[in-house]
């Protein structure tokens, strides 16, 4: 089952979105997978979404999962299970550590975790039904 992304800056929460399974983050662009639907875009310091700025997202899964891909179709390894996951201008942290940074000039993601660069970010949400 997927999870949801909920924006929000200093002047309140914004809106959930979702439900997703899949992210991809395409430099500071965020679409919804596999659909490519672009769900928002990180300008300047900000998440815009909707219409509107935002100085945060937050992902609310019971596990959020974090990989890379170049552009040549290569894959990292897997990072997570992550219980957090958010993104605060620019920088993507699991569990409140970081995990990649967005470089802006360049248009790719840097992971300290696997050590180089990536032209994207794939995240996968999921909850677990209980009961």
């Amino acid at each position: 089952m997927p999870g949801k992304i909920r924006f929000s800056s200093p002047a309140g929460n914004g809106p959930a979105l979702g439900p997703f399974q899949k992210l991809r983050f395409e430099g500071e662009k965020l679409y919804a997978w596999p659909q490519r639907e672009l769900v928002a875009e990180h300008v300047g310091h900000h998440w815009v979404a909707q219409g509107k700025e935002f100085s945060r997202l937050d992902l609310f899964a019971d596990e959020v999962l974090v990989a890379f891909e170049g552009d040549g179709g290569e894959r990292s390894r897997e990072l997570g299970p992550f219980s957090h996951f958010s993104c605060v201008n620019g920088v993507a942290y699991g569990d409140r550590r970081i995990v990649a940074f967005c470089d802006p000039d360049r248009g790719d993601w840097f992971s300290y975790d696997v050590g180089s660069r990536w032209s994207t970010m794939v995240v996968t949400l999921t909850v677990i039904q209980k009961g």
